[in-house]
C-alpha cells in the first residue's frame, strides 16, 4: 500500500494497536510490578532496540541509494539521445532525418509505452525494444556508415550503446525491492521492539500512551517510507521520464509513429 492514504493507514492503525496494547496490559498487570524489573528490561530493550535500529537504517539507506541509482539511469538515458540529436546534426540528408526520427521515436514510446508498464509492474514494453533495435539499425546501414566520418560515427555509435544500456538498467530497477524474507524480519523486529516496551511500568496511562504512540510512528513511517520507494518506478515516490520528456519537448516528436522497422 503506497501513497499519503497507505502512510495514513499503516501509521494510523499502528498507532491504533499499539494504544490497544497499552489498555490492556495495564489493565491485567500493575505498573507498580512491571517496575520492579525495569533493570533487566532495560538492558535487554537497548540492546534489542539498537539491532534493530541499525537494521533499519540500513535498509532506509539501501532504498534511497536504489532510488537514486534509478533516478540516474534514467537520466543518463535521457542525456544519450539528446546528445544524439545534437550529433546527428553533422550526418547528410536523408541520413540525418532518419536518425533523427528514429531517436525521438524511441523515446516517444519510452514515455507513453513503457513508463506505464513499469509504473503496474508488468513486462517491459516490446515496442520499446523494437524502436531500439531500430536506431541501431539506422545507424548500421551502409550507407550511413559511408557518409560519416569514422570519429563522428564512432562517437554517436558509442552513444547508442550507452541508451542501450541504460534502458537495460532502467527496466532492472523497476523490478527491484526487498525480499520478502527481509520484510518479515522488518516487521517482526518492529512488532518486537513495540511489544517489549509494554514490560516498562508508567505511573501516567497518559503519559505511556504517548510514549508509545511515539514509538510506533517512528517505526511505522520508516516502514512506510522504505515500502514506498522500494520499487523506483511504482508506489508514491517514483521516478518520471522527465529527461525523456525534455528531449521530446526540445527536438520534437518524431514524424510518424513506428509501426514497421524496416531493415
Amino acid at each position: 500500500m503506497t501513497g499519503v492514504l497507505g502512510g495514513l493507514v499503516i501509521v494510523g492503525g499502528s498507532v491504533a494497536l499499539t494504544l490497544l496494547g497499552v489498555a490492556l496490559v495495564r489493565r491485567l498487570v500493575s505498573h507498580r510490578t512491571l517496575a520492579r524489573h525495569h533493570d533487566v528490561a532495560g538492558f535487554v530493550y537497548a540492546t534489542t532496540g539498537v539491532v534493530y535500529a541499525v537494521l533499519l537504517a540500513f535498509v532506509a539507506i539501501a532504498v534511497w541509494e536504489n532510488y537514486n541509482a534509478a533516478v540516474e539511469v534514467a537520466d543518463d538515458e535521457a542525456s544519450a539521445l539528446g546528445a544524439m540529436y545534437r550529433l546527428a546534426n553533422g550526418i547528410p540528408e536523408p541520413h540525418r532525418a532518419a536518425a533523427e526520427a528514429a531517436l525521438l521515436a524511441y523515446a516517444e514510446v519510452a514515455v507513453a509505452e513503457e513508463w506505464p508498464a513499469m509504473k503496474q509492474a508488468a513486462a517491459p514494453a516490446p515496442r520499446t525494444s523494437e524502436a531500439l533495435t531500430y536506431l541501431y539499425q539506422v545507424y548500421e546501414r551502409p550507407d550511413l556508415v559511408a557518409a560519416v566520418n569514422p570519429e563522428q560515427y564512432g562517437a554517436a555509435l558509442g552513444l547508442v550503446n550507452e541508451v542501450s544500456v541504460a534502458r537495460r538498467g532502467r527496466v532492472l530497477a523497476s523490478a527491484s525491492g526487498l525480499p520478502p524474507q527481509l520484510w518479515a524480519v522488518l516487521a517482526g523486529g518492529g512488532v518486537l521492539v513495540v511489544a517489549f516496551a509494554f514490560l516498562f511500568g508508567v505511573e501516567s496511562a497518559y503519559a505511556q500512551a504517548a510514549i508509545m504512540s511515539a514509538l510506533a510512528v517512528t517505526i511505522s513511517l520508516v516502514l512506510f517510507l522504505v515500502a514506498d520507494m522500494q520499487h523506483p518506478f511504482r508506489g508514491g515516490v517514483v521516478v518520471e521520464p522527465e529527461g525523456l520528456e525534455l528531449v521530446l519537448r526540445q527536438f520534437g516528436p518524431a514524424a510518424d509513429e513506428l509501426q514497421a522497422y524496416p531493415h
